[in-house]
């Protein structure tokens, strides 16, 4: 009888973890990603470490790489919680100005 409800315990956390998974699957398909052009960038370990901790802490940021040899970062965002400007500004706002930050050439804003 144990056993019985100890399965019974597992299928139902099992299944609701699933749930967890599927709702923020959605949440990802309402996302989007731009890419910004970040200059001021002098080290891999220290600069690059601190915009990608900054800018995940953002409400809505789902996802957030910068390549340091290009100076480029991907960052994935649900519109409805941030925008491109509100992430430049955070960017911007690191180490009391250090970075710049643009979008990258040839992407439309959404603002």
């Amino acid at each position: 009888m144990k056993t019985l409800k100890y399965l019974a315990i597992v299928l139902f956390v099992g299944s609701f973890a699933l749930q967890s998974c599927n709702s923020s699957g959605n949440l990802k398909a309402n996302s989007q990603t731009i890419q910004f052009d970040i200059t001021g960038m002098t080290c891999e370990q220290g600069c690059k470490k601190a915009i990608e901790t900054k800018v995940a802490k953002v409400e809505g940021v789902t996802k957030v790489a910068i390549d340091f040899d290009n100076a480029v970062a991907d960052i994935s965002y649900d519109p409805s919680k941030t925008n491109p400007a509100d992430l430049i500004a955070v960017i911007q706002g690191i180490g009391g100005g250090l970075y710049q930050a643009k979008i990258h050439e040839g992407q439309a804003p959404n603002s």
